[in-house]
């Protein structure tokens, strides 16, 4: 937020003044004892220039008029005369009628013919200043330049008409040309007597141009000196001062300046209060780049209006902001400084003002204050990129996530290398996560306090759960924002018989979030769990389950109470599961008083182990399912007593189911 201030153009010499210049010349080459016979010509006419050097334009007039052009109509000096006195009275007016001028003009060219130079000069005069009061003044600057071109054919060694060659160029921007024309008029030396401190005004705005203010300011001073109430050249200095110190980067040039600025502007008359104003301002801007605070601001306290008040503002609020342990009493004096301007400012000024209150509001935590002037900003300037990014920290410390995405992204496309911006923007562009699923079934103790059972299980890459009331548990995390997640935030549904049906989430605890699903149907069911965060990111996920609440079942190769022969009998036991199927690692048999482990175990024979959907057809993995076990009996059944037999197993889903069988061993004794 640099500051700046008002940038005053440099005076340019009018083609008026410059018509004056040559006619007033044409009036001092003009042998005026020779041409008159008559003594009250004479009288008259001195009388009449003694009244407009004196500027008793109302006197000479009355000279010219009721005097000298009733002796004698042809002579022109009268007429070169009236026409000077009609330009200054332009130049005293601004809005005061062409009519006379013209008049005045057009006689004249009927006594010299329009080739004459007065009468070209004149005529170009007239011409731009008709164009500068429609607002079209650079438009008529080349047909001014060509009647001036012709005047110079016919007085080629005149200098006033090369000085007013280059004040056009000066005003079409060919500061090239206009130098040429400059050099062209010192290389003749033929200047009428008031010619030459317009010259010197010419070229110190020249020099100003070419960035060398100190010289510049040199040769506007030559032009006070020849002409003390010259005001262009008055002004003009303190401009030149002034923009010395806001485009220099020296400090002992910006020094230079601020010194030449508080001389020059100390010498202006009161009716330029308004320039004194803006070097007052100038010179703070200067102390500012000094990194002179207090002397900034004294020079801003001495200035007044909505311009002081601004820079004075920005002043305070970038101390501010860089000297920490000032932060408390230089921000409200900023925030007062800049909320007392009464105007709107011009669009780049608005713009940093808006920009400045944003960043103090800021840092007061006045989140809706910084808001407002930041919104401003953008709307000043869709283009600036500070504005967006102030928006977006706004938006992200009020807890405006998309809002803060939004501007934060803006700001990045203006200007992509800003590091802690795209650190946060990358920040708030991290999606949800969805981690830890896992299904219980809850129930309430005696004490009515819950108790949790987990009914859920992963086998092979699936997910199996044995209870048609499983509550879902999940953590969910929002990495963008630290702002928690509320339910409203949390879309569940179940897919269950070619049906979507809502599903209720709620938050537990420590993030976690639990599911309560309609009472669920054996088979194929799917969870669907999408999440969006504050920040706009949302993530989807899937969880297909297997529902499995049956228990499986055995079928055996002997009956219940069956009667063994003496030996290690062949046993064959079929387990069926026809969701989830059978997990082999839980297959226990107990026979008598030892446990065999299956698929393998120490003394056990394994006939055939395999999958099977019916009786001995071959099933695929996950199908209905039958797990078949055979066996040998590992020691001969040969001992009194009956034999017991048990089997346990558990299917995918943790179901479990026990079979067993008594048997009686042939031979065997009754206890007496």
């Amino acid at each position: 937020m640099a500051p700046s201030a008002e940038r005053a153009e440099l005076g340019l010499l009018s083609l008026i003044e410059i018509a004056i210049l040559v006619v007033f010349g044409a009036l001092a080459a003009l042998n005026v004892s020779s041409t008159m016979d008559k003594f009250r010509l004479r009288k008259h006419f001195n009388i009449a220039l003694d009244n407009y050097l004196t500027r008793s334009y109302p006197d000479a007039i009355l000279e010219l008029q009721e005097e000298c052009i009733p002796a004698k109509p042809d002579f022109t000096g009268s007429y070169r005369m009236l026409l000077a006195i009609q330009f200054e009275q332009l130049l005293a007016a601004p809005k005061t009628s062409l009519d006379p001028a013209e008049k005045v003009l057009e006689t004249l060219g009927s006594h010299v013919g329009q080739d004459d130079p007065t009468y070209c000069i004149g005529q170009a005069a007239l011409l731009t200043e008709t164009a500068r009061r429609s607002g079209t003044a650079k438009s008529k600057v080349p047909q001014a330049l060509a009647l001036l071109e012709k005047a110079r054919k016919a007085e080629p060694d005149l200098s006033d008409i090369d000085l007013a060659i280059a004040t056009n160029k000066m005003l079409l921007g060919d500061v090239e040309g206009a130098r040429a024309a400059v050099d062209e008029a010192l290389k003749k030396k033929k200047f009428s007597r008031t010619a030459l401190p317009y010259l010197y005004n010419l070229m110190g705005v020249l020099k100003c141009v070419e960035r060398k203010f100190g010289e510049g300011i040199a040769e506007f001073q030559k032009t006070r000196e020849l002409n003390p109430g010259f005001k262009d050249a008055q002004y003009n200095s303190a401009i030149a001062a002034l923009q010395g110190i806001m485009l220099s980067s020296d400090r002992s040039e910006i020094q230079k300046y601020i010194g030449l600025a508080e001389r020059v502007i100390q010498s202006l008359p009161p009716e330029q209060a308004e320039l004194q104003n803006l070097g007052r301002i100038a010179i703070g801007l200067g102390y500012t780049k000094l990194d002179s605070a207090k002397d900034a601001g004294r020079a801003y306290e001495s200035a007044r209006g909505d311009l002081s008040l601004y820079n004075y503002g920005l002043q305070l609020a970038r101390e501010s902001m860089r000297v920490q342990y000032s932060t408390y009493s230089m921000r409200p004096a900023a925030i007062k400084k800049l909320n007392e301007i009464s105007k709107e400012l011009p669009k780049e000024q608005e713009l940093q003002k808006c920009l400045a209150l944003a960043a103090l509001y800021l840092y007061d935590n006045n989140l809706g204050q910084a808001m407002t002037f930041a919104k401003k900003a953008v709307a000043l300037d869709e283009s600036c990129y500070v504005a967006h990014r102030l928006a977006g920290t706004i938006a992200y410390k009020a807890g405006e996530y998309k809002e803060a995405r939004y501007a934060l992204e803006k700001s990045l496309q203006l200007k992509p290398d800003q590091h802690d911006v795209s650190d946060l923007y990358q920040t708030l562009l991290q999606k949800p996560t969805i981690t830890q699923i896992e299904f219980f079934e809850v129930a309430l103790r005696k004490d009515d306090q819950p108790v949790r059972t987990k009914v859920g299980r992963v086998f092979d890459g699936r997910t199996f759960v044995r209870s048609p009331k499983p509550v879902l548990w999940a953590r969910v995390r929002s990495p963008s924002t630290p702002k928690p997640l509320v339910k409203e935030q949390i879309v569940c549904s179940v897919s269950m018989g070619g049906r979507e049906l809502p599903a209720a989430p709620a938050f537990d605890k420590d993030d976690m979030i639990l599911i309560v699903p309609p009472p669920l149907q054996p088979g194929e069911i799917t969870f669907r769990i999408k999440v969006s965060d504050w920040a706009g990111n949302t993530e989807e996920t899937t969880v297909p389950v297997v529902v499995d609440i049956a228990k499986p079942t055995f079928e055996w190769n002997i009956e219940k109470d069956a009667t063994i022969t003496p030996g290690k009998p062949l046993f064959v036991i079929k387990l069926f599961d026809d969701l989830s199927g059978i997990d082999t690692e839980t297959i226990r048999v107990s026979y008598t008083a030892k446990t065999l482990k299956f698929p393998a175990g120490k003394g056990v024979d394994v006939i055939d182990k395999g999958i099977w959907r019916e009786k001995g057809e071959k099933a695929n993995k996950g199908d209905k399912a039958t797990e078949t076990i055979s066996f040998k009996a590992p020691f001969d059944v040969d001992i009194p007593g009956p034999v017991w037999i048990t089997v346990t197993a558990a299917d995918r889903a943790g179901n479990v189911g026990r079979d067993e069988r008594t048997l009686k061993v042939k031979g065997e004794t009754k206890a007496e």
